[in-house]
């Protein structure tokens, strides 16, 4: 009973609610901008103006892992949420001229605010990755992100049915809004141990070799999130496009459909998180994508449920990419901004190279090969979440599987000090029966926290920590923590076979 107690504590913690509101506001403001028809009309299409938003982000992810001390500063400091709320709010207003003035966006203006549009959108990506790692409990994260993104849908599905001028009010207002709410001590100062610019460094070799040592996210399951985004969003345009639906996101039907297969996939996914058992949620998203590309070609009249299922699979993996930079940089901290970006510019780029490949082809072959190249998309997405699920490719014969390199002769096999700690944390709760909150006080305890600060990572109170401390003790029956310290190092050297980052950050 007090598990759950305290699971719903940590949950409604202030922090917790506050990182769920600036996702609900952030999203909803994203979603209304891109899919709500009223804004369109008339004006004409956008295409130009989000073609020029979505290059610009990569150009926004370079150079902010370039300078990334710069950036770390910028993210750090009081009035970074004000220039992020300046940004999206220039972007906004470029976006939605064509409506107010009833004209096209001339070029100038529309590269302006597609670059102004860029930078807020990842720089509102920073500040929400920072609100998530100031969540200690890794499930209260899950479900932060999870019920942000339902509730975004159910905003969206509420301002799109309302008249224009309260949707042109909605769409301004939110970003303000999501900027007041997304303040985040989290973060440590740039002058906190944060790496210089790599691009100090002499050669290029030496240069990628010091940018890549920032980035806490394997190189592998980075490839993947590029081929799901290039993937899924491919397989999204060409369903919209070969249904030649005009509003692809708009009207209550199509957001009421999506909300339910999230709220399904999400259930699912935070029972099999409780028991640690890893993640559903790639799982679900391919049964979605299955179940929509069979019925593009075998009922295509049914619009109403094939949108859905496309943009729920859509959806469910964005929640996937916040998750896995949190999860990060949760305990390397200093190098927060390459770690993020490194995801995010990898799902950026996926979307465009999708959206870009989509385009050619629609445009050289028409749509008589579609379904050659849906399949082929399909399966890009389907070994791309396997490889998220499980760390490789299964589906792959085992002569196709990377082979590992050869040991060198006195070599040893090393794993970060965070992962052996967490093992072998695991391992103690496993064996003397703690629950998962008295678990993460352990985490904190060999991690040297005092009990306010222990408090303070877990969203609890002073006595509420010490009780959780105090059952640590009585439970692995020690009574100081140097018995608690060695019992932990004992511990962390018999833990067989220590997994691997690729199999454990996505679950």
């Amino acid at each position: 009973m007090e598990q759950g107690t305290e699971s719903i504590r940590v949950i409604l913690s202030k922090r917790s609610m506050r990182a769920c509101l600036t996702f609900t506001l952030f999203w909803a403001w994203e979603a209304t901008l891109v899919y709500a028809p009223l804004l369109h009309q008339p004006g004409g299409s956008l295409s130009l103006f989000w073609t020029i938003s979505n290059y610009g982000s990569l150009i926004v992810c370079a150079i902010a892992m370039a300078f990334s001390k710069k950036t770390q500063r910028l993210v750090s400091s009081r009035f970074f949420r004000v220039v992020v709320v300046a940004l999206l709010e220039a972007g906004t207003l470029t976006a939605l001229l064509p409506s107010l003035a009833g004209e096209s966006i001339p070029l100038p203006l529309g590269a302006l605010g597609g670059i102004c549009l860029a930078g807020g959108i990842i720089f509102m990506d920073l500040q929400l990755v920072g609100l998530l790692i100031g969540i200690a409990n890794p499930y209260a994260r899950r479900i932060t992100i999870i019920l942000g993104m339902i509730l975004h849908l159910l905003l969206y599905l509420l301002v799109d049915n309302l008249p224009y001028n309260v949707i042109l009010f909605c769409v301004f207002a939110m970003p303000l809004l999501a900027g007041i709410s997304a303040k985040s001590d989290a973060l440590p100062a740039a002058s906190e141990n944060v790496p210089g610019n790599p691009l100090a460094s002499d050669g290029a070799l030496e240069r990628m070799k010091a940018l890549r040592k920032m980035v806490h996210v394997p190189s592998g399951l980075l490839f993947a999130f590029f081929v799901i985004s290039l993937s899924i969003n491919f397989i999204r345009n060409s369903a919209i496009d070969q249904l030649g639906i005009v509003d692809a996101f708009s009207g209550s039907a199509y957001i009421s459909l999506t909300v339910l297969f999230i709220i399904g996939a999400s259930t699912v996914e935070l029972a099999v998180t409780a028991k640690r058992k890893g993640t559903v949620i790639p799982l679900s998203a391919i049964v979605y994508a299955t179940a929509a590309i069979v019925m593009v070609y075998a009922f295509p009249e049914s619009d109403t449920l094939i949108l859905p299922l496309v943009f729920a699979g859509f959806f469910l993996y964005v929640t996937v990419f916040y998750r896995v930079a949190a999860d990060a940089v949760f305990e390397f901290k200093h190098h927060f901004v390459p770690t993020v970006i490194a995801v995010f510019f990898t799902n950026s780029l996926g979307l465009s190279v999708g959206a870009f490949l989509e385009n050619a082809l629609r445009s050289v072959v028409g749509f008589d090969y579609s379904p050659v190249f849906m399949v082929l998309a399909y399966l890009m997405f389907v070994a791309g979440s396997q490889f998220v699920v499980y760390g490789r490719v299964p589906l792959l014969p085992k002569a196709m599987m990377a082979r590992p390199k050869p040991k060198q002769e006195g070599a040893t096999d090393r794993a970060p000090l965070g992962r052996i700690l967490d093992e072998a944390c695991s391992s103690l709760s496993q064996t003397y029966g703690l629950t998962t909150r008295e678990e993460d006080a352990l985490r904190l305890m060999v991690r040297g926290r005092k009990l306010q600060s222990i408090a303070d990572e877990m969203s609890v109170s002073t006595n509420t920590a010490k009780s959780h401390t105090r059952h640590v003790y009585q439970k692995l029956g020690v009574h100081s923590s140097e018995e608690l310290f060695d019992m932990v190092e004992k511990a962390g050297e018999i833990v067989p076979d220590l997994p691997s980052i690729a199999s454990t950050t996505p679950g």
